[in-house]
């Protein structure tokens, strides 16, 4: 009895439960959880480099897309000028590669090469122009389908005036006041963008509202665009000879980007459709 006085309790313990009916169960167990904990250590190290990794990729990733965010204003630019001096506006709906390609082609001086990319996008996708423009402006439906209808039956003498009218109405209904006005030079337009002026990108897709070009170019500058329809020439009677396919894509582009990239912009209760 002396002895087992000196046996240490947790000894004692351990001997009463090996010798219980689950104490070898408990010791089963015991030992699978210790198997399975240094299982968890492992496949935490296992996964713990992947995830640091990725991270790493991630961080790396957002720090380039910053970085091409900031450039874009820079290289959106020009060619927004560059496409908008032949007659042409660019769509909300083209990826910025899209447009860049478009400025590569104007810059090279390749102006057939720009007219087929544009007309191939927009007959590609006209549908979905018709579309936006009959939602967004519903009143003004049966106008434009007829425009539409005078264009796909190439009487292009009747779908440019039209298409132009309606595109200043547009304008007058979103901004108040007219898409080709000018004052002192300077299109009247400009006064409502300056507010966001201030965001680098938009200031950049609204410079046809904040710069001359061939559409809103009085009779002593039109000759600076000689590939762009003259709004002012073509509805007071004055041109003759604005009737081609190219200028009423031209004059289809511009209903679009003020569709897709103006009034978005400029009317607070513009429709996110």
């Amino acid at each position: 009895m002396s002895e087992s006085k000196n046996i240490p309790l947790e000894q004692v313990l351990a001997n009463a439960l090996m010798k219980s009916s689950f104490g070898p169960k408990l010791e089963s167990h015991i030992a699978l959880s210790l198997a399975a904990s240094e299982s968890r250590q492992q496949l935490a190290k296992t996964v713990q480099e992947p995830v640091r990794d990725l991270q790493k990729a991630f961080a790396d990733l957002i720090a380039d897309m910053v970085s091409a965010f900031a450039k874009l204003p820079g290289e959106l630019r020009p060619a927004m000028r560059s496409l908008v001096g032949l007659g042409w506006f660019p769509s909300g709906e083209m990826g910025f590669s899209e447009i860049h390609a478009f400025r590569q082609a104007c810059d090279a001086g390749n102006k057939v090469a720009v007219d087929q990319a544009m007309v191939d996008w927009l007959r590609t996708e006209m549908p979905e122009i018709r579309k936006r423009l009959s939602n967004r402006f519903p009143l003004r439906h049966q106008i434009l389908d007829a425009a539409f209808a005078a264009h796909e039956s190439a009487k292009y003498e009747l779908s440019i005036p039209v298409f132009l009218a309606q595109v200043e109405g547009m304008c007058l209904e979103v901004l108040g006041t007219k898409l080709f006005s000018t004052k002192s030079g300077v299109p009247v337009t400009r006064e409502s963008t300056e507010a966001l002026s201030r965001m680098e990108l938009s200031e950049v897709l609204l410079l046809p509202l904040r710069e001359l070009h061939g559409l809103t170019a009085s009779k002593a500058s039109r000759g600076n665009w000689p590939d762009a329809p003259n709004r002012h020439e073509i509805l007071h009677g004055i041109s003759t000879d604005y009737a081609t396919p190219i200028n009423s894509y031209k004059a289809i582009s511009l209903l679009e980007y003020f569709c897709t990239f103006v009034a978005p912009r400029l009317d607070a209760d513009w429709p996110r459709i």
